[in-house]
């Protein structure tokens, strides 16, 4: 497939991007808003201004309301000149997202398909992709490429897979999926996915937060002022694999009463034939097994978010699979919470994440969008 998407903005003028950078967060802006907040002469914004129009990365949306003197022009940036295509591959699942230059979600497909290293997995792989693009409506030619989450530890070039235990994989190059995607990937792991796709829903580039995945393996991301935490092996936040209970159950690592052997979406789901929608209509329902099962859950859940509290003192954020059937009971967590807090009597620092949909494949995809714009 062709990909024309992938060519760059010529030239990579320092004041450019500073003025784009600036427009882009702003949403809606002046010229002499731009002037004033950057620092710079007018004639230096009006012809950066001036090739961004004409790139078609920034247009004009009618004029502010008059404060005495001439309307000043709004500008604002253009989301449908470039997409990115974003893969999120699961046990169970895979979610496709389209996103525009702004990170906006225009198109969204979940395709329920066991993962697989059968070369029929990928032949449907290569169709799915076809049709998805297809159906989005997006000019392949648009297309900067695609970003891919994975729920797998990388090595720091992105190229190779140290291990999957979800997916079963250990020691084989990214190129076992590239090689079946028709554009220029970039990989990335889940959990650090979904935290950046958070990151930009939140709207403020300085916090503090802990992600947490709640999902059939659980993972996270730490962000501090902003930038994202990376350990020394890149295995950092591993939350799955903390001791929640010693020589309790034990865990697919091979140690026992680490957290994903308590707090796997998949626990909750296999209980009603792999389906959370099914499970959370049954604890809406009051089903004794169900509800018995759930208030276990949200104990074991107070103790991690407790722990993560107690180490990170930030915000801790729940999303991954459970992210849309939390919100109901954040008051019994709360109550859960406030048993065993040693410090806080505002136990609010935890909160559902505000990106629910694709948030791993939309994270992957941002990566190849930064990318572009780094480029203006």
């Amino acid at each position: 497939m062709a990909n024309a998407g992938n060519t760059l903005p010529e030239g990579k003028g320092p004041s450019r991007n500073r003025v784009y950078r600036f427009i882009y967060g702003k949403k809606q802006t002046s010229r002499q808003e731009i002037a004033q907040a950057l620092g710079m002469s007018m004639p230096t914004v009006l012809q950066n201004v001036k090739e961004l129009i004409s790139r078609g990365l920034v247009c004009e949306l009618g004029q502010f309301a008059s404060m005495g003197g001439r309307k000043a022009a709004i500008l604002a940036p253009v989301g449908q000149v470039r997409y990115a295509l974003g893969l999120c591959f699961s046990r169970d699942y895979i979610d496709f997202v389209m996103a525009d230059l702004l990170g906006d979600i225009p198109f969204y497909r979940r395709v329920n398909r066991i993962f697989s290293k059968d070369p029929a997995y990928f032949a449907q792989l290569e169709a799915t992709i076809d049709a998805f693009v297809k159906e989005s409506g997006v000019d392949p030619c648009r297309v900067l490429g695609a970003g891919v989450a994975l729920p797998a530890i990388f090595d720091r070039a992105g190229e190779n897979i140290f291990t999957s235990r979800t997916l079963g994989l250990t020691a084989v190059s990214c190129q076992m999926f590239s090689c079946h995607i028709p554009y220029r990937c970039v990989f990335v792991n889940e959990a650090n996915a979904t935290g950046i796709a958070e990151m930009r829903a939140l709207g403020n580039p300085r916090q503090n937060y802990a992600y947490v995945t709640l999902s059939a393996c659980l993972g996270g991301v730490v962000f501090i002022g902003g930038e994202r935490y990376i350990g020394d092996t890149l295995r950092d936040a591993e939350f799955g694999h903390m001791r929640l209970h010693p020589g309790g159950k034990t865990c697919f690592c091979g140690q026992q009463g680490c957290v994903n052997s308590y707090l796997s979406a998949s626990l909750l789901a296999d209980q009603a034939g792999g389906s959370l929608e099914s499970f959370f209509q049954g604890v809406k329902e009051n089903h004794p097994d169900y509800s018995k099962s759930w208030d276990t859950y949200l104990d074991e859940l107070a103790l991690l978010v407790n722990n993560l509290r107690m180490v990170f003192d930030c915000k801790v954020i729940l999303g991954g699979d459970l992210a849309n059937y939390i919100a109901p009971y954040l008051d019994e967590l709360h109550r859960r919470l406030a048993r065993i807090n040693a410090f806080w009597m505002d136990i609010r620092y935890v909160q559902p994440c505000v990106q629910k949909v694709g948030a791993a494949a939309l994270g992957a995809a941002l990566q190849l969008i930064e990318q572009f714009i780094i480029q203006i």
